[in-house]
């Protein structure tokens, strides 16, 4: 696997970093018509699948130091599947609708953050 590519479930299409722009991530993510659910685990599998790509990065990735550490530490908390309070087969409105957001925002600030300094 090349530095984040990574494939998400349910028919979604692969994503590269490398190639495209952050903002395809939102394809999958912010498609309203999605469950929360599906889409917080959707997320939580894309980001497993670019911690994976980043891993392969190997020395350069240990160099970045203590912001890199951190972003990484929060990605693997993403990783793991976001607890978001409502239904999870519902559509995502008011705090859970937010809260996602600012998930999403996160995720594209550390892929251009890695993409930055390791492409």
């Amino acid at each position: 696997m090349r530095l984040g590519q990574a494939s998400v479930p349910n028919g979604a299409p692969a994503l590269n970093v490398e190639a495209a722009e952050p903002a395809a991530l939102l394809v999958s993510l912010e498609d309203d018509s999605v469950p929360l659910g599906l889409r917080v685990d959707r997320m939580a599998a894309w980001t497993r699948g670019f911690l994976s790509g980043l891993g392969q990065a190997g020395e350069r990735l240990l160099a970045l130091g203590d912001e890199a550490e951190a972003i990484l530490r929060n990605l693997e908390s993403i990783s793991h599947g976001a607890e978001i309070a409502g239904d999870a087969q519902a559509p995502a409105g008011g705090e859970e609708a937010r809260v996602l957001q600012e998930l999403i925002d996160y995720l594209l600030f550390a892929v251009e953050f890695f993409r930055s300094r390791l492409a």
